[in-house]
Order: C-alpha cells, then sequence, then structure tokens
C-alpha cells in the first residue's frame, strides 16, 4: 500500500514540541484522501510513528505500507 503524506511541522513547534510533525493531509496514490485514518492532533516523531498507526487502523502488517512525504 503506498500513501502519500503531508507533514505539518509548524504546528508542533508553534506547541511546543519542535522536531516533531502533524500530518495535515494522507492520500494513496489515485490521490484519493484518506486523512481521516490519521490523529491529525497527534505530534509525531517519525514516518514510521505515522506507519504503526496506519497498519493499527486499517488491520494490515506495518511493513506493508509505503510512505512519502510531500
Amino acid at each position: 500500500m503506498y500513501f502519500k503524506i503531508e507533514c505539518d511541522y509548524k504546528i508542533s513547534e508553534k506547541a511546543g514540541a519542535g522536531g516533531m510533525f502533524q500530518v495535515a493531509g494522507l492520500y494513496d496514490y489515485n490521490d484519493l484522501d484518506f486523512t481521516h485514518l490519521i490523529d491529525q492532533g497527534k505530534h509525531y516523531i517519525s514516518l514510521n510513528d505515522v506507519r504503526n498507526d496506519l497498519a493499527e487502523k486499517i488491520s494490515v502488517a506495518k511493513d506493508s505500507i509505503d510512505l512519502n512525504e510531500v
């Protein structure tokens, strides 16, 4: 499974969580919006953390998810 992710670093920095990011958008290879699968209020430290949350949400192995930041 392939997803493109938009990361918002500015919001996290303003909240005092510098170096972290929030998910501003999550899209598949057809640009269909899957942002609803992610907690947009959560601050993430890495794409791997997002991958873990997403895998749990859609009940697949985390290794089957490919995330690329746009």
